[in-house]
């Protein structure tokens, strides 16, 4: 086969092999879309956060195991969480130097006057302590408020605090921290944004592995019979 035909052979072999090597990727290699990740907190080493095997997997229930609870993480907008979905938790830890700025009933919540959420509102202005991780089991008071979501909307001016265990009801609230707080919320979000960007990249990474597979495969094989036949003729001539 001469060069000319070799080279139309590659270009109409080109799109078949490449959709060969995307099947072979999603069927075989199967890059995970989604990421599993969370965040221990400590005061010797600050924060931890590591991907793990997934929702329910053995090594991500080892390490949930090893603190008494977790609480929802949103770093992203919903709408751009998804390349790759990032399902982050963070262990218990508590927050003070709140300020509250709003409150906002989830639906079924009394907010009438008087009500356990117009007492929170009524802190607002006011330094409370939120507690981030709460057990059902673990009444908490309104200061310190114990919530299981942190939403980092409007940051770095304000956050959210998101499932809020008040008196018969659940609240949403956007608050405000002090200079030690912000420290602690930015170097949470920076470990989790390292590890998001770790998990695209490997994403990435598996797709630009597996795609182009079998094209390359095909010119290795090529060439190794080329090299062969070359080899066989150099002998026969001798």
């Amino acid at each position: 086969m001469t060069w000319s035909k070799y080279r139309r052979l590659l270009l109409v072999l080109l799109v078949p092999l490449l959709i060969a090597g995307g099947l072979f990727t999603v069927l075989v290699i199967r890059p995970s879309h989604y990421a599993t990740i969370i965040c221990a907190n400590s005061e010797m080493f600050g924060e931890n956060c590591r991907m793990t095997d997934g929702l329910g997997e053995s090594w991500d229930e080892r390490l949930r195991a090893e603190h008494p609870a977790w609480f929802d993480i949103h770093t992203r907008p919903f709408e751009v969480n998804n390349f790759p979905y990032a399902i982050v938790s963070g262990s218990q830890r508590f927050l003070t130097g709140v300020k509250i700025l709003d409150v906002q009933p989830y639906a079924g919540t009394d907010d009438s006057p008087g009500s356990p959420l117009d007492q929170l509102r009524s802190l607002s202005g006011q330094e409370i302590t939120i507690v981030f991780g709460n057990k059902e089991r673990d009444e908490r008071p309104l200061n310190p408020l114990g919530c299981n979501e942190l939403d980092f909307e409007g940051y770095p001016a304000s956050y959210i605090a998101g499932l809020c265990g008040i008196p018969n009801g659940v609240a949403r609230v956007k608050f405000s921290v002090d200079a030690n707080g912000a420290s602690q919320l930015a170097a949470l979000k920076s470990a989790i944004d390292n590890e998001v960007a770790d998990a695209r990249q490997m994403l990435i990474t598996e797709y630009l592995i597996g795609i182009p597979l079998f094209f390359v495969l095909f010119i290795v094989l090529s060439g190794a019979v080329w090299v062969l036949r070359k080899a066989i003729t150099y002998v026969k001539a001798g």
